[in-house]
């Protein structure tokens, strides 16, 4: 199929299509939409961006019956932003078609005990999904006809294994699409159990619209790293993540209090402030966004020119997840990654698994440059004219007794004062080029 008009949807799918400039499938829809529209179960597997969603929304809209009032298709999700992305998704498609009604059952929505829902499509999170059908009755699935688990891995990565278990219980002759950029070998009982036949579409992962550059870190501080490579580089917008929460809220609190605007965007929002968020990054009030791995999973934010990598995820497949934010469509992109020699195991399984780095480094005036693969004993420091100046300074006083370890308690305070002193001159540079780009109308901040 080279376009839409090929799978001869009705006239009033097609006006959505033509509305939201959808003229040819991609990959993905190429080969999943015929399989669901012949309830074929599936499992699709492409990287973030690639269409999935559609994939499975197309089919399952066009088998609605509008004249049942009864929950007919099931969309589970790991988070409530993407549940939330679907449900506007498919806000086009109610607004076009009278009769075709959508719930949203996510954490922090509520829920009338006495009123049975009557929606033909639910999209939500299964924690909230299974509460709706064993908790307050109000969720009937003797009609579905289509079951979708999207981002499936994330499912069952987070251990919500146990509630779709249960949810499934309640599901007779359903069609079932698994939907994911990865799909974990712990998902095979889960497939085995459930699927009676299954059809695989894999369609490989094309990062080739996006640069990988690996930024050795700056004096062994990562967060300085960060701000050289912040004032380095002009983004549209630039995602920068970090691998845990507390992380994410240290950043974004040491940027904002240097007056740099920044969104945040983590799994300890609420539903109101993470769509309040998502709704403001959108409309670019912000071009720095700091995320934690939930932002590169499914939620589509749109013109994300540049993603830092503040540290490597823990699950390594999420680099590619979070560099695939970018480059998307026909647009270009550039994934930095911070690193240090810590990271050299985890580097090296990226580049086994096809990820091709260019190394880069900040030259003496802070600006960023090629280099090669810099491997440098973390305890190692520069031994210059630097030193001289530093030893002065504590030795200067003193000292009335040598105790065990004095040599390498002095060198340590040595190497303290360096970095002190490093730091002072470094910060200075990136305030005079801040003045510089802001008096230049081109500032990151």
């Amino acid at each position: 199929m080279n376009s839409f008009k090929d799978y001869n949807f009705n006239n009033k799918i097609n006006n959505v299509l033509d509305n939201i400039n959808f003229t040819k499938p991609t990959m993905i829809q190429k080969e999943v939409i015929p399989l669901l529209r012949k309830n074929i179960n599936v499992v699709g597997i492409s990287q973030t961006g690639s269409g999935k969603t559609h994939a499975f929304l197309l089919p399952i809209i066009e088998n609605i019956n509008l004249n049942i009032n009864k929950p007919q298709a099931l969309i589970l999700t790991p988070t409530r932003e993407l549940a939330i992305q679907i449900a506007n998704n498919l806000t086009y498609f109610t607004n076009e078609i009278d009769d075709l009604k959508v719930s949203l059952l996510i954490g922090g929505t509520d829920l009338d005990e006495t009123q049975e829902l009557t929606s033909q499509i639910i999209v939500g999170s299964a924690g909230r999904i299974l509460d709706a059908i064993s908790n307050r009755h109000v969720l009937k699935l003797d009609y579905i006809k289509y079951t979708i688990l999207d981002e499936a891995d994330m499912i069952f990565d987070d251990n919500f294994i146990k509630e779709i278990d249960k949810i499934m219980s309640f599901i007779k002759n359903s069609c079932f699409g698994v939907f994911s950029a990865t799909i974990s070998k712990n998902m095979q009982p889960f497939f085995r159990k459930y699927f009676n036949g299954i059809k695989v579409v894999e369609i490989k992962a094309d990062l080739s619209n996006i640069e990988h550059d690996l930024v050795f870190v700056k004096e062994d501080d990562r967060y300085l790293t960060l701000q050289l490579l912040l004032s380095n580089i002009n983004p549209y917008l630039c995602l920068v993540f970090a691998s845990t929460k507390e992380l994410v809220n240290e950043i974004y609190h040491k940027l904002n209090d240097e007056g740099i605007k920044c969104g945040l965007l983590h799994g300890d929002l609420d539903n109101r402030e993470r769509t309040k968020m998502l709704k403001r990054i959108n409309n670019l009030e912000y071009n720095i966004v700091i995320c934690s791995d939930i932002a590169s999973r499914g939620i589509d934010i749109e013109g994300v020119s540049h993603v830092i990598s503040y540290d490597l995820p823990y699950e390594l497949i999420y680099y590619t997840h979070r560099a695939g934010r970018t480059g998307r469509a026909k647009y270009t992109g550039i994934s930095y990654v911070i690193y240090d020699n810590n990271d050299a195991k985890k580097i090296g399984y990226l580049v086994k698994s096809g990820i091709n780095f260019n190394y880069l480094t900040f030259n003496d005036n802070n600006e960023l440059v090629s280099s090669k693969a810099i491997v440098r004993n973390k305890y190692q420091f520069k031994n210059d004219n630097n030193d001289n100046q530093a030893l002065k300074k504590i030795t200067s006083k003193k000292i009335k007794k040598v105790k065990p370890g004095y040599k390498k308690k002095r060198k340590e305070q040595i190497e303290k004062i360096m970095k002190k002193e490093r730091q002072a001159k470094i910060k200075e540079r990136i305030k005079k080029q801040r003045k510089q780009r802001k008096n230049n109308g081109n500032s990151f901040n």
